[in-house]
């Protein structure tokens, strides 16, 4: 933003909010989980290990500290809500010869741990700029602009949402009442009395010989983390008017410094957990003994760690030229130089870019238009004699709306018509630097003489291509907007058609297998996009009420084209299938019974039983392994949308943004859906498959083992992406103009928003 001449303007605004989690984690109580985890256990032909007195104790809830049934998603450790407010101020003003801009911010939010040090969590950020325009003298003005900006981010130690999505709700009660303690365990009393972290005068830390630390504990004793960041910038820019040399040229430049710093500043304490020994009696409420483990440990010493800095340098240059002759003719160019350099701690080589621009561009009367645009490119990240190329584009278009045939229109606004063309080299798909190169790394240890003496071994990670080159996309654009009745309907469309290719990869198919190490990266992949963007707006002004009506959308389509694969199956085959096509097995339901699992094909991913997921055996040759995996969804959905409202009556404003998407899939995977072993159970499980709901589950059974089987990508996961989300939606108010005539203010405006709603 800049200042203006003559005219002096402060703005401030303030923001303050709340913020709610719509959903969270949905896991099951103690007493459901060992029931559960009994009937796994059961299922793989193992001795239960929950009691059904410790089971029925649980649930009772008499005892939460003998028998706990753990919820760290629950009210007494989170807040209901977050909060976050932001304040900002803006200053403008100048003269003739010289205009600022300046503003300051402050922005706090908090998190929704609601306990020891997690209650003290918050996100901080200030930050100020100052930009300035100076016109030196006639043919030469400047500007100079900087940023500073200052973060802190403060957490407690641990990591209590893992902790919560993992930790199971009956391992442990994380606090331990002193009350409860036996008076006359006497070592028992004095053991917990002496403790350095006893919360709230009247609990202990619980935990296990296993268990040495408890999110809750973390919270309390653990000590925090501040992350602290620093950013500076400046830029400086310089135009010159060299209309005293050629009419129409003038000359451009910029350089930038960025610098940025970052560390975490923390109290790290180390706390001492209690397990307890109850008494005999099952429903007994007495801890007859506590047994320590750890050490309380509060040093009282900031540690600092994790320091980064980075340097961004940049400088730009360009010479710029417009010339108008005759009236019609009119004719602009310019020619661009630039380059990057940006250094990190501990990284020895900078990242570096330099490149150079052409723009010439001519248009006739401003109804047919031509622009060239062009790039010379160098990427340090492909081999010596290919690190530079030249990306050519080329547009067209033409003004209908101003030709005769259509000028008389009275419903006609605009109508344009353009069509672009390119050709763009690219380091993205380059994915680090020395691709290009014969690379090794060391691997495992080998040792010789009985093992008197070892080493490590050296292997090749990839051959070299001195002929390695950018990637290339390939790109057409054809448009068609205009503007109808005085604006009341606006529209544009565009087909565009990308195609991506020259992606490196490594040729495996064209190898011998002995050779894998020493396959080199080579240009060859490739893949297209093509789809459709519309863009339609309708605004009308009736009296004192006015509404705007605007709908985007974008459909795209996407197909590989090459890519290296030799595949005995054609259904395998990724090329003419969508470039997110995502390919696994398809199931047929669950296992019944023996005799099901004995009259089908063999399933090679371990032993199977009734309740197990059932694939199909896509080529019939009696196994179904990863060559039956066939395409059974896309990543990327085909259709989005989005949709806005904005209604002004006077001083009244209803604006609406929402979003949506259809058409895409996505897999359901983690420990959340993924559920065996010793996991912590979700509700996914209730729905398990059993004897008594085979014939309505839609979840396997339930196994205490790793089952490779259930858990692996199949179209059993596969769910439909398709949502309309309402993204915001703001009232607005107005304070009349009339009613602030004799204030310094000149405008103020109330709102509430909610986002994401």
């Amino acid at each position: 933003k800049r200042g203006n001449p003559n005219k002096r303007e402060i703005n401030v605004r303030l923001n303050t909010g709340l913020g709610t989690p719509k959903e969270f984690p949905k896991f099951l109580g103690a007493a459901q989980y060992m029931t559960l985890y009994n009937e796994a256990r059961a299922n793989d032909g193992l001795d239960q290990i929950y009691s059904a007195e410790t089971i029925s104790n649980t649930e009772k809830g008499n005892n939460i500290y003998r028998y706990p049934d753990v919820d760290y998603y629950s009210s007494e450790y989170l807040k209901n809500y977050v909060y976050n407010t932001d304040l900002s101020a803006e200053f403008s003003g100048g003269n003739k010869g010289a205009q600022f801009y300046s503003t300051i911010g402050w922005i706090n939010n908090s998190t929704l741990l609601n306990l020891g040090q997690g209650a003290k969590e918050n996100d901080l950020r200030f930050n100020a700029r100052g930009n300035v325009d100076l016109k030196i003298n006639k043919f030469i003005s400047s500007s100079i602009d900087i940023n500073m900006i200052i973060g802190n981010s403060r957490r407690a130690l641990g990591d209590y949402w893992n902790s919560a999505a993992t930790i199971l709700p009956n391992k442990y009660s994380p606090l331990l009442p002193i009350s409860m303690i036996n008076p006359d365990s006497t070592n028992a009393i004095a053991l917990a009395q002496n403790s350095g972290n006893i919360v709230d005068n009247k609990y202990i830390l619980g935990g296990t010989q296993e268990y040495l630390t408890n999110p809750i504990a973390e919270l309390y004793a653990g000590g925090y983390n501040k992350y602290i960041s620093r950013v500076i910038q400046l830029t400086n820019g310089i135009d010159v008017n060299l209309n005293s040399i050629l009419k129409g040229l003038s000359f451009h430049t910029k350089f930038n410094a960025d610098y940025y710093n970052s560390y975490n500043q923390s109290i790290n304490n180390k706390y001492a957990v209690y397990q307890p020994t109850w008494d005999s009696l099952p429903t007994s409420t007495v801890i007859e003994n506590i047994e320590k483990f750890g050490k309380d440990v509060h040093p009282g010493i900031q540690t600092i760690t994790g320091t980064s800095q980075t340097r961004n340098l940049g400088f730009t240059m360009n010479f710029g030229y417009l010339k108008t002759m005759n009236e019609v003719h009119n004719f602009s160019a310019i020619v661009l130089a630039s380059g990057t350099s940006i250094s990190t701690n501990g990284i020895y080589q900078p990242t570096n870019n330099t490149n150079l621009g052409l723009k010439l561009a001519y248009n006739y009367d401003h109804k047919y238009l031509a622009d060239f645009s062009s790039a010379v490119v160098n990427s340090t990240r492909l081999p010596k004699d290919g690190r530079r190329a030249f990306s050519p584009t080329l547009s067209l278009g033409w003004l209908l709306s101003d030709e005769s045939f259509l000028s008389g229109s009275s419903n006609l606004d605009l109508l344009k018509l353009s069509v672009s063309a390119g050709m763009i080299n690219t380091d993205i798909p380059v994915f680090n630097y020395f691709i290009y190169d014969n690379t090794y790394t060391t691997q495992d240890y080998f040792s010789w003489d009985d093992g008197s003496y070892y080493n490590q071994s050296t292997t090749s990670l990839w051959g070299a291509n001195p002929e390695l080159s950018f990637a290339k996309r390939k790109e057409i654009n054809a448009s068609l907007n205009g503007s109808f009745y005085k604006g009341l309907l606006s529209f544009e469309a565009t087909y565009f058609l990308t195609q991506l290719g020259d992606i490196p990869t490594q040729l495996f198919s064209k190898y011998p297998s002995y050779y894998r190490t020493f396959v080199p990266f080579s240009n060859y992949n490739s893949n297209q996009f093509s789809g459709l963007d519309l863009m339609l707006n309708f605004d009308k002004k009736i009296g004192d009420l006015e509404f705007n009506v605007g709908l985007n959308g974008t459909y795209i389509t996407s197909k590989v084209i090459k890519r290296d694969e030799l595949i005995t199956n054609s259904y395998q085959e990724r090329v003419g299938k969508s470039a997110y096509a995502i390919f696994g097995l398809v199931n047929e339901g669950f296992f019944q019974d023996q005799a099901d699992i004995d009259n089908h094909a063999k399933q090679a991913f371990g032993e199977v039983k009734p309740g197990d997921i059932k694939y199909v055996d896509q080529n019939n040759d009696g196994v179904v392994d990863e060559n039956d995996e066939v395409e059974i969804g896309k990543g990327l959905a085909p259709v989005q949308f989005a949709l806005n409202v904005s209604v002004r009556y006077k001083n009244l404003t209803l604006f609406a943004l929402s979003y949506g998407i259809t058409g895409g899939e996505s897999l359901k995977y983690g420990d959340y859906y993924w559920v065996d072993g010793d996991n912590k159970y979700s509700t996914e499980v209730l729905n398990r498959w059993t004897e008594a709901t085979k014939n309505t589950a839609t979840y396997p059974r339930l196994s205490s083992q790793t089952n490779n089987n259930n858990f692996r990508t199949s179209d059993f996961w596969l769910y439909k992406t398709d949502l309309f989300s309402l993204s915001r939606v703001q009232i607005t108010y107005d304070l009349s103009i009339k009613k602030l005539k004799d204030s310094f203010i000149k405008g103020l405006g109330i709102y509430i928003n909610g986002s994401n709603l």
